[in-house]
């Protein structure tokens, strides 16, 4: 799985420092064994930019990150992305390990942010008596394209920064 995910920051990394190159169309498949079965990576390239990324075949323990968590000292902060749907139970392990730990929560997709914020939600509600210290800031990145003797900014995706930390 380590090697699966290696090599596609691997590939990411090249593609986005060949931001400027044209890429070779096609349809490019990388595949390893991952806890439970085989993993499946597709990516799709047209001749200027990705046009499909499909993961198949994932079959990982429920909870597997949470697992990790428990054989690690208690933070001081920590800072929590793709999560894979996992985020309710990191955060309690987190807790569990330091009631005052500050955690910082990255969230490329409205999906991940409405999760975290129901995690805050839920966290109030379960202790009223505890203040939570809340922050969430949206990131905008561009990058400039030539268009003839001209250069525009192109929008890329926002990233949502979401902290939180028990401060009672």
């Amino acid at each position: 799985m380590k090697k699966l995910f290696a090599l596609l920051l691997t590939f990411a990394l090249l593609c986005s420092t060949a931001y400027a190159a044209a890429y070779t169309p096609g349809v490019y498949t990388a595949s390893e064994f991952g806890m439970n079965g085989d993993v499946t990576v597709t990516i799709t390239f047209s001749d200027a930019q990705i046009t499909d990324v499909t993961v198949a075949g994932k079959k990982e323990t429920p909870g597997i990150g949470t697992l990790a968590l428990d054989a690690l000292p208690a933070p001081t902060h920590a800072f929590i992305g793709g999560s894979s749907g996992n985020l309710k139970e990191i955060i309690h392990v987190l807790l569990g390990k330091n009631r005052n730990v500050r955690m910082v929560i990255n969230c490329i997709t409205l999906e991940t942010v409405s999760e975290a914020m129901e995690c805050i939600r839920q966290l109030k509600a379960e202790d009223e008596n505890t203040v939570w210290e809340t922050d969430i800031v949206q990131l905008s990145v561009s990058r400039s394209k030539s268009i003839g003797r001209y250069h525009m900014m192109m929008g890329e995706n926002p990233i949502y920064v979401i902290t939180i930390q028990a401060v009672s």
